[in-house]
């Protein structure tokens, strides 16, 4: 099966999009995988793709990455499943709708910082540990977004969770290859993701166009001409936890169709 054969990995957010095919993609080359999320589908996600993938195995946990407790717990049960952890992907995380600062409401910042970056860091912590106790290296990898990388009106505390979240990268992946582990980012571009779309629909009514007018336009700006899809990201996913990225750390890798290159 290749070099995932055997290997254990958690993903977040994983009830669906993203997410959940990630998980497919490290199971058909034999990677074992917890799918997490703090969505109850997550179970059907995990029973389903079970049943269609016979090459590894899997299992679905309801967590709330927020809670460092809970992710703690993920971890252990992710061990005593299937005896070690190799990846972690720390994919959970959470728009804001479009909205000016000066009337963002306190529970809109709590709720995007605490998922989107304290989610990482429950997620980073709890892995770190758990390889630096198997003593045989491993891979962490967190979303990020393009949005990370330039501001952008009305996503303000959006924009600052994903930028701290590739400074908490680089900075965590200096500590972290001294035990052989690799810790990076993947910047994703506009994806086809139930996220997304509600971004899209909710600009179309504030400029009073049509859903299909604002996707297009979108569309439109990314240089190949297309939304990204799970696939895609899966791709760079397996990647920054192959061999073939042994010379990588620290890197906030953009998968946006040249949306963003920098």
């Amino acid at each position: 099966m290749g070099e995932f054969s055997g290997k254990a990995a958690i993903i977040t957010g994983a009830a669906r999009g993203i997410g959940l095919t990630c998980a497919k993609r490290l199971m058909e080359q034999g990677c074992n995988v917890t799918l997490a999320d703090i969505n109850p589908e997550v179970l059907e996600s995990a029973k389903t793709l079970g049943a269609e993938i016979k090459s590894a195995k899997c299992m679905g946990v309801i967590t709330n990455v927020a809670i460092a407790a809970e992710v703690d717990a993920l971890v252990e049960k992710t061990v005593q499943e299937f005896g070690q952890l190799d990846i972690m992907f720390n994919n959970a995380g959470v728009n804001q709708a479009m909205c000016e600062v000066a009337d963002i409401e306190d529970s809109v910042f709590d709720k995007v910082i605490n998922i989107n970056l304290r989610g990482v860091f429950n997620g980073s912590r709890a892995a770190v540990r758990q390889m630096i106790k198997q003593g045989t290296g491993g891979h962490i990898v967190n979303t990020g977004s393009y949005y990370a990388k330039r501001g952008y009106g009305y996503f303000a505390v959006y924009c600052a969770s994903k930028a701290a979240i590739l400074n908490f990268t680089r900075s965590f992946a200096y500590e972290a290859i001294k035990h052989n582990i690799f810790v990076n980012a993947i910047c994703p571009g506009n994806m086809y993701t139930e996220m997304h779309i509600q971004s899209l629909y909710e600009e179309a009514e504030i400029e009073n166009v049509s859903f299909e007018e604002t996707r297009e336009k979108y569309r439109k700006a990314i240089p190949v001409q297309r939304h990204g899809t799970g696939d895609d990201i899966a791709n760079a996913l397996l990647f920054l936890c192959s061999k073939s990225s042994g010379y990588t750390i620290g890197e906030a890798l953009n998968v946006s169709g040249g949306l963003e290159m920098c």
